[in-house]
C-alpha cells in the first residue's frame, strides 16, 4: 500500500517542459510528453487524467514501470489550472474513548456529593457511580470508638459510632451526656453519647416525711434526685407556743419538725361535762371542761386528799432510819422516822450500805455525791447510757410529743424552783404514759440504773430518776463541791459533770421538755426528741 501511495504522489508530481510535452491516456498506457507546439506548462483539462480500475502505466525516464490492477481510489488528483489550486483530502480520525466508556457503563461526569468513583480506564472524565461524601475511609483509618461501615461505595466506607453503644444525641434538661474516655463518638460531625445522666449537684432523693424536691428533678436509673428538699405546702409552722394539732404529722428539716396545724389552746381540760358539785371552766378550742373548785355548799365534799408524800411529812428512806419508820400511804419508798447520826453536808460521799461520810471509807464503795440535804439529795457517779449502764451518751426525752397528764406543765423559768420539783414523781409518770409517749429513753435509763456496791433497797433498779429542773439547778449550785468528790472517788469511776446540757423531769408542754446547761445554769425548753446528757439522782 505504500508503494501504490509513493507511485499515485510522484504521479501528480510530474514537471512538463514548455518545449516537449505529450500525453496520451488510453485504456491501457499513459505516455509522456511530446514536442507538441501546443502543449503549454499548465494544463486546462483535466479530464485527460483519471485512475480508475484500468491498468496504469507510466513511462519514466530510466525507470520501468508499474502496474496497479484494480486498485481502490484513495485520493484525487488535482493539476494546477487557471481556476484551481493543488488539494488532497485528509480523512478526520474520531476520538473513540466516550464511546468505550460509555458502553462499558461509565456514563457519569458529574456529582452533586462531590465524589465520583470508578472511573473510566479509557477516559478518567467519566466515571460509574457517585458516592455520598462519608464514603472516605478505607479501612485501617478508621480508629476507635468509631466503626467501620458494613456498606462500601468505591471500595470506601463511612466511619460511624456503633448506635448500641452510643445511642444519645441530645438529652432532656436537667440531664447531660455523659463525660469521661469513652462515653462519646463524633462521626460526619455528629457527636453521640452513651447515656444521659444527672449534674453533680442533684443528690437528694428528698423521700423524708412530708418532703418534697425543690425544681425539677432528675431521674438516673429509675431514681429521682434533687438539688434540694423543701417541706410539702403548708408544713411551715414551728407550733412552740401550744403544740400541735397532730404531733405525728411533721416535715423534719434540718433537725426542726414543721407542722402544718398548731394548737390554739393547751387541751388542758379533759372533762366532757362538768360533775355536779364541781365549779368548772370551759376550754373554748376543745370543748372540755376543767374543775377549778367546788361549787357553793360542795366544800367538804369537794376536798380532794393531799397525795404529795413530802407535803405529808414522809422525807426519808429506809436506809435513813434504823429505828422504826411510817410509809406514806402513796409511796411506801417514802417514810418517815426521827434524824439520827451526824449532819449530812453537801458534797458528802454516800456509800452503797445508806452510810454517808466526808471522806473515803475504807471497805465500802460509793455510789453517790450529796448535792441537796434538804431533801436528801444524791446524784450518780458518772452519766449514764440509754441502757442505764454508766457510760457518757445522749439520749431524747421521748421519741412522741404527748402533753403527760400526770405532769403538771412549767411554762415560766421563774418558777422552776416550785413547779414540777419532785423528780421520782415525775419519773413514775413519764413511764405510766404508755403508748401515747412512744418511747422514754431518759426516763427509762435512769430507772434501770443501779451502781456497783449498792447493798441496800434504796439504791436498788427503779429508786434512781430522772432529776426535776429544782434538783438540776440545785446540783449546779452545788457543783463545786460535787465535782471535788467525783474526782476524789475517781477510782470508783467517778466522772465530774460535764459541761453540757442535762436533761430533767420537768415537762413545759406536749412537744418540749426543760434542761439544763451545766457550765452557767442556762434553763432551755426543747423538744423531746432532742438528745441530751442523762444523770440519774436518788433519795438517800
Amino acid at each position: 500500500m505504500r508503494i501504490i501511495r509513493t507511485i499515485i504522489f510522484c504521479a501528480s508530481m510530474v514537471v512538463y517542459s514548455s518545449t516537449a510535452v505529450r500525453a496520451s491516456v488510453n485504456n491501457n498506457q499513459i505516455g509522456g510528453l511530446s514536442n507538441n507546439p501546443d502543449a503549454t506548462l499548465i494544463e486546462k483539462n483535466q479530464n485527460r487524467f483519471e485512475f480508475g480500475p484500468q491498468t496504469l502505466s507510466l513511462e519514466l525516464p530510466d525507470a520501468g514501470s508499474v502496474s496497479v490492477k484494480n486498485f481502490p481510489k484513495l485520493a484525487s488528483v488535482h493539476f494546477l489550472t487557471e481556476s484551481n489550486s493543488l488539494q488532497f483530502n485528509v480523512p478526520a480520525f474520531e476520538d473513540t474513548s466516550v464511546q468505550n466508556c460509555k458502553d462499558l457503563g461509565y456514563t457519569k461526569t458529574s456529582c452533586s456529593s462531590g465524589n465520583p468513583s470508578v472511573f473510566c480506564p479509557y477516559n478518567n472524565a467519566y466515571f460509574k457511580e457517585c458516592c455520598d461524601a462519608a464514603y472516605k475511609y478505607t479501612a485501617d483509618s478508621c480508629t476507635y470508638p468509631n466503626t467501620i461501615s458494613k456498606t462500601s461505595c468505591g471500595g470506601k466506607y463511612q466511619c460511624t459510632c456503633d448506635t448500641t453503644l452510643y445511642p444519645v444525641t441530645s438529652c432532656t434538661s436537667p440531664q447531660t451526656p455523659a463525660t469521661g474516655n469513652g462515653s462519646s463518638c463524633t462521626a460526619n460531625g455528629v457527636t453521640r453519647y452513651s447515656e444521659c445522666v444527672c449534674p453533680s449537684n442533684y443528690t437528694e432523693t428528698c423521700t423524708g416525711q412530708n418532703q418534697q424536691g425543690r425544681g425539677t428533678g432528675c431521674t438516673y436509673k429509675g431514681t429521682t434526685k434533687y438539688t434540694a428538699c423543701e417541706c410539702k405546702p403548708g408544713y411551715n409552722q414551728t407550733c412552740t407556743e401550744l403544740g400541735p394539732v397532730t404531733p405525728n404529722d411533721y416535715c423534719l428539716m434540718n433537725g426542726i419538725r414543721y407542722y402544718n396545724n398548731c394548737k390554739s389552746c393547751e387541751n388542758k381540760c379533759k372533762l366532757d361535762s362538768c360533775p355536779a358539785g364541781v365549779s368548772c371552766t370551759l376550754e373554748d378550742c376543745s370543748g372540755k371542761y376543767c374543775d377549778v373548785g367546788c361549787a357553793t355548799g360542795y366544800v367538804n365534799w369537794c376536798t380532794k386528799p393531799e397525795t404529795d408524800c413530802a407535803k405529808l411529812g414522809y422525807t426519808k428512806s429506809v436506809s435513813q432510819c434504823s429505828d422504826g419508820y411510817l410509809k406514806c400511804p402513796y409511796n411506801s419508798a417514802a417514810v418517815f422516822c426521827e434524824d439520827i447520826g451526824a449532819a449530812v453536808a453537801v458534797g458528802d460521799i454516800l456509800y452503797g450500805d445508806g452510810t454517808v461520810a466526808n471522806s473515803l471509807v475504807a471497805g465500802k464503795t460509793p455510789i453517790g455525791i450529796v448535792f441537796d440535804t434538804t431533801n436528801h439529795l444524791a446524784v450518780a457517779l458518772t452519766d449514764i447510757n440509754s441502757s442505764g449502764s454508766a457510760g457518757s451518751s445522749t439520749m431524747y426525752w421521748s421519741t412522741s410529743y404527748y402533753d403527760i397528764p400526770a405532769l403538771g406543765n412549767c411554762t415560766s423559768s421563774t418558777d422552776l424552783m416550785t413547779c414540777g420539783v419532785d423528780g421520782r414523781a415525775n419519773t413514775t409518770a413519764i413511764l405510766n404514759c404508755g403508748s401515747s409517749c412512744g418511747t422514754t429513753p431518759a426516763a427509762t435509763a435512769t430507772n434501770s440504773y443501779e451502781p456497783s456496791g449498792c447493798s441496800k433497797d434504796f439504791c436498788k433498779k427503779t429508786k434512781w430518776f430522772l432529776p426535776s429542773m429544782r434538783d438540776l439547778i440545785t446540783l449546779y449550785n452545788a457543783k463545786s463541791y460535787v465535782n471535788a468528790s467525783l474526782s476524789l472517788t475517781a477510782s470508783s469511776g467517778a466522772k465530774t459533770l460535764t459541761k453540757s446540757y442535762y436533761w430533767s423531769s420537768t415537762e413545759f408542754s406536749s412537744n418540749y421538755a426543760w434542761y439544763l446547761w451545766m457550765d452557767d445554769v442556762s434553763r432551755y425548753y426543747g423538744t423531746k426528741d432532742y438528745s441530751e446528757y442523762v444523770r440519774p439522782v436518788v433519795k438517800y
